[in-house]
């Protein structure tokens, strides 16, 4: 069975070889249910007659914190389009793992923030020209919680620390209003973030990336009722 958990904010990722089309690399996150912590496979799409098999054992990337990994996991593709970038969090550190012709990287490229957080769950994205990050930490207390904007070079693997709190956990009239959900618009001008009340109802806020106070070009766009929501640009861009 593979591990990562149907619970998780962003339970898995697959990543193809950019010089192999019949082999993939299936990340996976745990979460704080089933804390497994952060692996990887390799797939052979000429395996099993051609339906793909699982080759070798997952390789263990969490290490000794693998009972606190963070259930955020995405990836980009790199600036000269020749390798990815899968990214994942956990506490105060970005963990970044190249994917090239060779395979998965042997180390990743570590990068520590100033904010430190045990918010398993919220999702991690990247701008789709990979200059951002956004990482949503869902809670309640104001020290771990709340939605985050990085530089990101994609270059180099980098993540600056620079984090821009744009939206903090806060009681409204309706209650409780903290990020989960996030996406960015096809030209990352834009960021999208769905919140949870944590009991019946979610909104959908936009932020204008163009703007020279990101955090206060907030806009409510959408609420309805339903508990929370995950957010993914399509294929086709919307």
């Amino acid at each position: 069975d593979l591990l990562g958990d149907a619970s998780s904010s962003q339970s898995a990722i697959i990543v193809p070889n950019p010089k192999n089309e019949t082999i993939y690399y299936l990340f996976t996150v745990g979460s704080t249910v089933d804390p497994s912590g952060y692996h990887y496979y390799t797939i052979d799409m000429n395996g099993d007659g051609g339906n793909g098999a699982v080759v070798g054992d997952p390789v263990d990337l969490g290490g000794p914190e693998s009972g606190d990994w963070s259930e955020k996991i995405t990836a980009v593709e790199s600036k000269d389009c020749g390798s990815y970038w899968v990214i994942s969090f956990v506490n105060d550190v970005f963990h970044v793992y190249e994917v090239n012709e060779f395979g998965v990287a042997e180390n990743p490229i570590l990068s520590k923030v100033n904010f430190k957080s045990t918010q398993s769950r919220g999702y991690l994205k990247a701008a789709p020209d990979g200059s951002r990050l956004a990482i949503a930490h869902q809670g309640i207390a104001p020290a771990t919680s709340g939605l985050l904007l990085y530089t990101f070079n994609n270059e180099t693997g980098e993540v600056t620390n620079d984090g821009k709190m744009l939206f903090g956990p806060h009681s409204t009239e309706e209650g409780l209003d903290v990020p989960y959900g996030v996406e960015f618009s096809p030209q990352g001008t834009k960021l999208y973030v769905t919140t949870t009340d944590m009991e019946k109802s979610y909104k959908l806020y936009q932020y204008d990336l163009e703007s020279n106070d990101i955090a206060n070009s907030m806009t409510l766009i959408h609420e309805e009722e339903s508990f929370r929501g995950a957010l993914q640009l399509g294929t086709d861009q919307k």
